[in-house]
C-alpha cells in the first residue's frame, strides 16, 4: 500500500512540474511573439509620424511652435516628450493633447489617432532651421526616439 501512495505522490508531482514548465514555455512564447510595435524592425508602419512648424517671430521676439503626432505605430502611446530642442527656450515642456486631455496612461494615444502640442518659444530667427528631438513611450514600456528638423516661418 505504501508503494501505491508513493507512486501517486510522484505522479502528482510530475503533473505539477509538467504544468509549470508548460506555463513557463507558453509565457515565453507569448512574450517573444508580441514585440510591441516591432520598434526595431525599421518598417515605416512601425514609426510615429511627427510634423512641426515654427511661426515667424512676432515683434516681441516670440514664436509659436506647433507639433502634431500621428500614432502610426502598433501600440498606444502613453507619453510624448520633447527631449531636446536646439536653441528654442521654452520648447522642452510641451503638453500633448488628444480629445482635449493630456496624453497619458489614462488617455493613451491609440493607433491612428493624432495629438497636438504647442508652446511659445523665444530666440527664433526667421528662415533658420531647428532640430527637435522627441521621445515616445508606449503602453508596453517600449520607447521610440525621433529627431525632426523644422524651419522657422515655413
Amino acid at each position: 500500500m505504501r508503494r501505491r501512495g508513493f507512486s501517486r505522490l510522484k505522479a502528482s508531482a510530475a503533473i505539477v512540474a509538467a504544468a509549470a514548465i508548460g506555463l513557463a514555455a507558453l509565457a515565453l512564447l507569448i512574450h517573444t511573439n508580441t514585440l510591441v510595435g516591432c520598434l526595431g524592425c525599421g518598417r515605416p508602419a512601425d514609426t510615429v509620424l511627427v510634423s512641426a512648424s515654427i511661426a515667424t517671430p512676432s515683434a516681441y521676439g516670440v514664436s509659436e511652435l506647433n507639433i502634431s503626432v500621428n500614432n502610426t505605430a502598433t501600440d498606444p502611446i502613453w507619453t510624448i516628450q520633447v527631449t531636446n530642442s536646439s536653441g528654442l527656450p521654452g520648447s522642452s515642456f510641451i503638453a500633448f493633447y488628444h480629445n482635449t486631455v493630456i496624453v497619458s496612461a489614462a488617455n493613451a494615444l491609440t493607433v491612428h489617432q493624432v495629438a497636438t502640442g504647442s508652446s511659445s518659444v523665444r530666440n527664433v530667427t526667421a528662415g533658420a532651421s531647428y532640430m527637435i528631438a522627441m521621445e515616445f513611450i508606449f503602453s508596453t514600456g517600449a520607447t521610440q526616439n525621433e529627431t525632426l528638423q523644422v524651419t522657422a516661418g515655413s
